[in-house]
């Protein structure tokens, strides 16, 4: 039989937990029923004692209207000199319109004709009717002293002290105490004698696990009562011989099991060599497929060539080549990416091939036509049965050597250029790519001209760059922001741009995963100066 560590001992046994957790309960609730009952007492007690005080002070302001009429300022002290017989009542004054003192009730009368600092002066003379504010010590009120036919003759205001509602509280806090005391000692009380009752049974079923726990198999498992202690008990005597007839047979199947999962781990391994390799494999096809470096610098020695699929493989491809008298520059972004990208840039490519031999040199428009045509063909969708609906946007350019002008079409693509010192500009192309389902035979694309003026910069981009995700609001670079890099790179020579455009792509990225292939093409024409190096 397997055989464990010893168990721990808790320093605190279930009957101590049981006490402890009780006590904590008893207290908690004392706790809340004593705050909720000084809270809702002193509540109701400020209330009593605000109704009460507002009738005093309406008594007083009818008892001094008529000294106020008459302005006989002794009677005003006098009467309210009696107000202060109550211990609880502060002070008293007797305020004009202005909120001056015509009286404050005491036998000098020494703020006759001041005014007091206190901000509730203001609110008295503001109101109407009665103005009550509470503190944590003092009641203030104020009112308006009418009469009938007259209006407003001043305002009283009364300061009472809440010193004596304070004990009343304390002493009702004192009760509930007591009570709560009451409360945790009979509440510890009863948890005495649960857990006497019915911990018992409990700790001997923890002494006998714990000897099935350090191996002894021939432990006695205690079995009393008529609760579910005792079916613990039973269902614990069938788990011990279970237990010793399962322990074998799961010896043997751990064996099994660590022969198969080596076997597995094995297979998975070769098969996953198989597909990397097949993978590398089809990376040196598809780079195979791309212009060669020294062709691309014989055609366009000033330029640049940013190609990054997401994955070993992508969907994205550029094309150069001669056709005709000119140079066929072509960069194109097919559905998917990884294997999937990878097998429609083959598509692709034969597509374009075809369509290169069937067309007239410089009829740019219907090249792309014509390829579109071709992998609808191939990918059968013409077909109402067929199941595929993925084709390719692209961007291309046509130019014979020296001509002064570039022609382009754009199938849901768009072409950038620059000229030395100005803004990046955009020239977009048509709405449609081409080889989709959705897209008519045939279809007519509109060939756009661009001069090609000395040192311009002509960009050709797929939406791999323009969409990625990043920086600190996570949206995409877009294409204001791939202007405005092109516009801050406007020094760097045209060979070394690519470059600085996948720094600061990665930049922009941060920790964002790469969303797509990104390829990026572009080069500059050649000044006067350097056709004549050239020739």
């Amino acid at each position: 039989m397997t055989t464990f560590a010893p168990v721990e001992q808790s320093r605190l046994g279930i009957r101590a937990k049981l006490l402890g957790f009780t006590g904590i309960l008893v207290l908690l609730v004392s706790g809340f029923l004593t705050g909720y009952t000084l809270w809702a007492n002193r509540a109701h007690l400020l209330e009593v004692y605000e109704e009460d005080a507002i009738q005093v002070g309406d008594i007083l302001a009818v008892a001094v209207v008529n000294d106020l009429y008459r302005l006989d300022l002794r009677g005003l002290r006098q009467r309210l000199s009696a107000v202060h017989e109550d211990s609880s009542i502060v002070a008293t004054f007797v305020l004009d319109e202005q909120g001056q003192v015509l009286s404050d009730g005491t036998s000098k009368n020494s703020l006759r004709g001041q005014r007091l600092e206190d901000p509730f002066v203001e609110r008295i003379l503001a109101g109407d009717s009665w103005v009550v504010e509470r503190g944590d010590t003092q009641l203030k009120l104020g009112r308006p002293v009418t009469l009938e036919g007259v209006g407003p003759l001043g305002r009283l205001y009364l300061k009472l002290s809440l010193e004596g509602l304070n004990h009343k509280i304390i002493h009702q806090l004192q009760e509930t105490l007591l009570i709560s005391g009451g409360c945790v000692l009979l509440g510890f009380m009863v948890a005495w004698w649960f857990a006497a009752r019915f911990t018992r049974p409990i700790t001997a079923l923890t002494q006998a696990a714990n000897q099935i726990r350090a191996g002894d198999a021939l432990v006695h498992i205690p079995i009393t009562g008529r609760d579910e202690i005792r079916q613990l008990s039973v269902a614990l005597e069938e788990m011990l011989r279970r237990l010793q007839n399962s322990d074998r047979e799961l010896r043997e199947l751990n064996l099994s099991l660590d022969q198969k999962v080596q076997e597995r781990t094995q297979a998975l391994q070769e098969a996953l060599q198989i597909i990397r390799s097949s993978i590398q494999y089809a990376s040196r096809i598809q780079r195979s497929l791309l212009p060669r470096p020294d062709f691309m610098q014989f055609v366009l020695p000033h330029h640049f060539v940013l190609w990054h699929p997401r994955d070993v493989v992508g969907g994205d491809l550029y094309w150069c080549r001669l056709w005709g008298m000119g140079v066929l520059l072509i960069v194109g972004d097919c559905t998917g990416h990884g294997v999937p990208g990878a097998f429609m840039t083959l598509i692709a490519n034969g597509a374009l091939g075809h369509a290169v031999n069937s067309t007239e040199p410089g009829e740019l428009g219907k090249l792309v036509s014509t390829m579109h045509d071709n992998m609808q063909g191939v990918l059968g969708e013409t077909q109402e049965a067929g199941n595929a609906d993925d084709g390719v946007e692209l961007g291309a350019c046509y130019f014979p050597p020296g001509a002064a002008e570039l022609r382009f079409v754009g199938a849901r693509f768009s072409l950038f250029y620059q000229d030395p010192g100005a803004p990046a500009q955009e020239l977009k192309g048509d709405r449609n790519g081409i080889g989709y389902r959705s897209i008519a035979r045939s279809p007519t694309f509109t060939e756009q001209i661009l001069p090609l003026q000395p040192n311009r910069r002509i960009i050709l981009t797929t939406d791999g760059m323009i969409d990625q995700v990043g920086g600190e609001k996570r949206q995409g670079l877009g294409k204001k922001r791939f202007q405005a890099l092109l516009e801050g790179y406007q020094e760097t020579p045209v060979q070394g741009l690519g470059e600085r455009l996948y720094e600061a792509l990665v930049a922009y990225q941060g920790g964002e995963i790469r969303r797509d292939d990104v390829t990026v093409v572009g080069f500059s024409v050649p000044s006067q100066g350097d056709h004549d190096a050239n020739t």
